[in-house]
């Protein structure tokens, strides 16, 4: 439940109650330390000691060194002194068995994972033990399923469990992930197979599942564990694996739908994959069709991983790189903004960032220059959960300041700004010199604030002065403190 703020902590002096958006007393100035509420409790700090609390201020619980709350379930987590977990009602009735030293919450599922001094195992809403604690990991998995490991032969080995039939696929294999798309790459052995939900072997153990130097690499970068869609499983039906040196693509039955003929490949995306022949790359359609050919050269890696396959095709438009310079191709292969740049990024929003003589700008589809190469940096630029112009603004970097623009290149904040502005909730705090300001994301100033202090945002009207110790309403410019 999200934290609501009609109720907002109010400070007088060095005491803490709680105000409405009007500075209206609710709840009289008498903790050390207070939170916003979720729902219709919060916890506060008195004496030392943690507390729960109702919107009318009653307190419900004994203090505690460190207490925690669920609204949605109707408890609370507590600790004494000793750090021994108990889990209460709201009403103060002890919940479940107190012999778990640890326990989570249920999250709308039917069953929680607790633990016994780092053993792990699972109870029901009615805190029926369904697992013992004898688990090393067990982890929820999407589709209801459980994975847990143990000790086995020297080394962790993992199974499953089907919430939905409670069936158990025996602890076996040395290393499974998720499901995705209905199978789970698991490995027994030195090899590499599927099997379905019901840990019924689906594609047999006879591949590998990358080079042994992409391993190192992802021991070195401390990625082994990277949930990673072109090697981890099936993306749009098919599964690249690894087999006598080479790469390849198989179907869910295991049919071989590619030939493992290339030095590398990635997951498919959009309908294609990228792969590696002959130390060029290019990509491969589902029906094993080379439409890009095997003729261009890769980006520079970022952290041990090549994110090309996250990158394939935007808009309709891949990225590509040869003979040193950057450029785009469609997805018959055919070039469609030439090889000129020195560096370039997806498209996205209709533009794409290129960079010319160490100066980042923006082309279009038609590889049109949109706004000028002029920038030192873009804020997001190979990004692959946001892109520039996302929400409309880019933030731009350049000799040593920060500014936003639109897509056309016209800068929409007032100055430019000595810190990079960082949004949240549509707001970000700017600083320039000894100012510090809030702006929204059209560029516009809403709040001055008259000291250097750190500010934080709490919402679309809150922000919170943490040399002050005081909320205030940028909307009003009320102060909730004395």
């Amino acid at each position: 439940m999200s934290q609501r703020y009609d109720l907002v902590p109010y400070r007088k002096d060095t005491l803490w109650g709680y105000c409405d958006t009007s500075k209206k007393i609710l709840i009289d100035p008498q903790f050390n330390q207070a939170v916003f509420f979720e729902g219709e409790h919060a916890v506060v700090k008195k004496a030392g000691k943690f507390f729960l609390i109702n919107t009318k201020g009653e307190i419900l619980s004994p203090g505690y060194r460190l207490l925690f709350f669920y609204e949605n379930e109707k408890c609370y987590t507590a600790f004494d002194e000793q750090y021994k977990e108990t889990r209460y009602s709201f009403k103060g009735k002890v919940l479940g068995n107190i012999k778990y030293t640890k326990a989570g919450f249920f999250d709308g599922d039917k069953y929680a994972i607790v633990e016994v001094y780092g053993n792990k195992g699972l109870v029901d809403t009615g805190w029926k033990e369904i697992l013992p604690c004898e688990y090393t990991t067990m982890e929820k998995l999407p589709n209801e399923m459980l994975q847990f490991s143990k000790p086995l032969n020297g080394q962790y080995a993992y199974g499953f469990r089907n919430m939905k039939t409670g069936f158990m696929v025996p602890i076996k294999y040395q290393k499974v992930y998720p499901f995705n798309e209905g199978l789970s790459l698991a490995k027994l052995g030195n090899k590499w197979g599927f099997i379905d939900s019901l840990g019924t072997e689906k594609i047999p153990f006879k591949y590998d599942k990358v080079v042994p130097e992409e391993e190192k690499k992802a021991k070195n970068y401390n990625e082994e564990n990277y949930i990673d869609y072109r090697y981890d499983g099936f993306s749009e039906g098919l599964a690249v694996l690894h087999r006598d040196t080479l790469y390849g693509f198989i179907d869910k039955t295991g049919k071989e739908i590619i030939p493992f003929i290339y030095q590398y490949a990635y997951g498919f995306k959009n309908g294609l994959a990228w792969v590696k022949k002959n130390g060029k790359w290019g990509m491969v359609n589902k029906n094993g069709i080379e439409s890009m050919p095997c003729e261009y050269d890769m980006a520079p890696t970022i952290k041990g991983k090549e994110f090309i396959a996250l990158e394939s095709v935007n808009e309709k438009l891949i990225r590509a790189i040869k003979d040193k310079k950057a450029g785009f191709c469609n997805t018959q292969g055919k070039v469609a903004i030439s090889f000129r740049f020195d560096y370039a990024a997806r498209f996205a929003n209709g533009l794409a960032p290129v960079k010319e003589n160490g100066k980042w700008g923006f082309i279009n589809w038609q590889g049109e220059k949109m706004i000028s190469s002029v920038y030192d940096w873009v804020v997001d630029i190979g990004n692959y959960y946001s892109s520039p112009f996302d929400k409309g603004y880019a933030i731009v970097y350049q000799n040593n300041r920060y500014s936003l623009i639109d897509k056309k290149g016209k800068q929409l904040t007032p100055t430019t700004y000595d810190r990079e502005p960082e949004f949240i909730n549509g707001l970000a705090v700017a600083k320039n010199g000894t100012q510090v300001t809030i702006i929204n994301t059209k560029g516009q100033v809403v709040y001055i604030h008259p000291s250097f202090h750190y500010i934080v945002i709490i919402n679309d009207f809150l922000i919170y002065d943490y040399d002050d110790k005081c909320y205030i309403n940028i909307k009003t410019k009320m102060k909730y403190c004395n």
